[in-house]
């Protein structure tokens, strides 16, 4: 999406959904749809499968299970027209992801916590392995 999406439009997809799934209407799977990861619950017991609305919140129905880990790549986005909410710069984002930067040195440039810089490189490595396996699209080698 290239446009901000107004709040009230995604917090009327989120009730959509919620109430959907109170009703029996939709179902969360048993795991991540992306990693295949199975479904873990946080400390006060709710899932933490998250419904990400990847073809836009006019469908709030249409939604893929995933979990935080596979949902956070959207989150570290440069700022700018994709994600205007982000207080990261596009340069920023790419010394994240940079692995043969320290993660204390990206951290420290970036004003990221270094958990934060871990969770990013995190992301840019579950992209990597295919969905049904679980095995990296590179043949096995997580170098490259």
């Amino acid at each position: 999406m290239s446009e901000a999406v107004p709040k009230t439009t995604r917090m009327k997809a989120y009730g959509k959904v919620h109430s959907a799934i109170k009703r029996g209407d939709l179902k969360k799977p048993a795991g991540c749809e992306c990693c295949g990861d199975p479904e873990r619950k946080g400390r006060d017991g709710r899932s933490l499968l998250q419904a990400h609305h990847h073809n836009g919140y006019d469908e709030a129905l249409d939604v893929q299970w995933l979990c935080t880990g596979c949902h956070a790549p959207d989150t570290p986005r440069p700022c700018g027209t994709d994600n205007p909410a982000s207080k990261f710069s596009e340069a920023s984002v790419s010394l994240m992801r940079n692995k043969e930067v320290p993660a204390l040195v990206a951290a420290e440039t970036t004003g990221a916590s270094l958990g934060y810089v871990y969770q990013v490189r995190r992301a840019e490595w579950r992209a990597l392995k295919t969905p049904t396996t679980g095995e990296d699209s590179n043949g096995g080698n997580e170098n490259g």
